[in-house]
C-alpha cells in the first residue's frame, strides 16, 4: 500500500478516527527544582503514550477510543475518570480486581523517571482481554514500542490485533518509543517463538513493523534499536522497506518524512520549531503531542487554518509535520502529559502565532 491508498482509507468515515491500546499510569510530578526527598507535595495526573494520543485527538474534536487494563482500586478509578472526561471511549477497558494500576514519578530537578509498572494491571493485558471486532470500527489503530516491551502478553495482544485488522484494511500507526528499562530482561519473541536477548530487540521491532502503515521514530531510537547511525535518508529507506507506507524521523533540528508513492520513495523535511529554553517546563509527553498533531492532519487531510484540501501528498505530509511541531511546542511550558495538549482553537492560534496575545 502506498501513501495515496493509505490516505484514501483513513479518510473513509468510520465510528472512530483512532483507537489506541497501551498502558496508562498515574503520574506523580515533583515540583520543578525540588528533589523528591525534599518535596512536601506533588501534582497528580494521568499519563500513557497511547491514551495521550487518544485524548489529544479527542481534544481536537475527533472520535477516539482507548483500550487497556486498569486496577479496580483508586488509581484505576482515577485513570478511567480522567480519560473519560475528554470523551474518549473506554467501553473495552478491562478492570483487574486483583492487580493495581501502575504509576511513575517524574523528578524534573534530576530529569529522572521512576516507574512502578511490571507487576501491575496495565502490563498484564492479554489477548483474551480484547474484543477484536472493536478494532474494526476505526480508521487508525495506534500503539507504541512501550507496549511491545511491557510484557510478552502485552505484545501478544497487539500482535493479535494488527494481524486481524491488516487484512481488513485498517491502518496501523506505530511510534517506536524505545524505553531501555522495559527491555532489560530477556524474553521469548511472541512473533516467531525464538529466544530474545537484550541485543535482539531489533527482531521484535522488525517483525511488528511488517504490519504497520505509519511509523514514527527518532534518530536516537534507531540507534538504540538497530544500532543505525547512518544518514537520515538511508534510515528512511531502511524503515520503509520493513513495511510501512510512511515513515517520520525526528532529529534535533529537523523532522523528515518518507513515503511510498507510485513505486517510488519520496521525501520532505521540516525544520523543528525552536522554543526558548526559558519557556520549557516539562518535556515529558512532547513526543505524544507531536503524534497528535501529525495524525490529526492525516485524518482530516485539510489545512488547519484555511481548511482547504491539499493538491499533492508531499504538501499534506509536510503540513502534518508542521502541525505536529506546533502541538509539541505548545505544551512545553505546561505541566502534565494531557494538560499540555491543546484544544483546536488554541492550536490554530498557536500555529498562526497569535496564541497568548491579549485581545481587547
Amino acid at each position: 500500500m502506498d501513501f495515496e491508498e493509505l490516505c484514501s482509507r483513513i479518510i473513509t468515515p468510520k465510528e472512530f478516527h483512532l483507537i489506541a491500546l497501551g498502558e496508562t499510569m498515574l503520574r506523580i510530578t515533583i515540583p520543578i527544582n525540588v528533589h523528591l526527598e525534599d518535596t512536601e507535595y506533588a501534582k497528580i495526573s494521568t499519563a500513557g503514550a497511547e491514551s495521550n494520543v487518544a485524548i489529544g485527538l479527542a481534544k481536537l474534536g475527533l472520535k477516539t477510543g482507548w483500550v487497556g487494563k486498569v486496577g479496580s482500586g483508586s488509581i484505576g478509578v482515577r485513570i478511567l475518570k480522567d480519560i473519560r472526561s475528554w470523551n474518549v471511549d473506554t467501553s473495552q477497558v478491562v478492570v483487574d480486581k486483583e492487580l493495581h494500576s501502575g504509576l511513575y514519578i517524574w523528578e524534573n530537578a534530576r530529569q529522572s523517571v521512576y516507574y512502578f509498572r511490571k507487576i501491575y494491571a496495565g502490563a498484564n493485558i492479554s489477548p483474551e482481554d480484547i474484543s477484536v471486532d472493536y478494532f474494526l470500527k476505526t480508521n487508525i489503530f495506534f500503539t507504541t514500542g512501550i507496549t511491545l516491551g511491557l510484557s510478552e502478553s502485552a505484545y501478544q495482544t497487539v500482535l493479535k490485533i494488527v494481524k486481524l485488522i491488516k487484512n481488513e484494511g485498517i491502518a496501523v500507526a506505530f511510534d517506536t518509543n524505545y524505553r531501555n528499562k522495559l527491555w532489560e530482561t530477556s524474553a521469548s519473541c511472541p512473533l516467531c517463538g525464538s529466544h530474545l536477548k537484550k541485543r535482539d530487540i531489533a527482531h521484535v521491532y522488525d517483525n511488528f513493523l511488517r504490519y504497520c502503515d505509519i511509523a514514527i521514530l527518532s534518530v536516537s531510537d534507531a540507534e538504540k534499536i538497530w544500532s543505525f547511525n547512518d544518514k537520515t535518508d538511508e534510515l528512511g529507506a531502511f524503515v520503509l522497506n520493513k513495511g510501512p507506507s510512511v515513515v517520520i524521523i525526528k532529529s534535533k533540528d529537523k523532522t523528515y518524512g518518507y513515503y511510498k508513492y507510485h513505486n517510488k520513495i519520496n521525501s520532505i523535511h521540516v525544520d523543528v520549531r525552536e522554543v526558548p529554553l526559558w519557556m520549557i517546563r516539562d518535556k515529558v509527553g512532547a513526543g505524544d503531542a507531536f503524534t497528535v498533531g501529525l495524525l490529526y492532519i492525516l485524518l482530516t487531510q485539510k489545512n488547519i487554518v484555511s481548511k482547504s484540501r491539499f493538491n499533492d501528498y508531499g504538501t499534506l505530509l509536510k503540513h502534518a509535520i508542521e502541525v505536529g511541531h506546533a502541538t509539541a511546542a505548545y505544551g512545553l511550558n505546561k505541566i502534565g502529559d494531557v494538560q499540555s495538549l491543546p484544544l483546536l482553537t488554541d492550536l490554530i492560534s498557536y500555529f498562526k502565532g497569535e496564541y497568548g496575545i491579549i485581545k481587547r
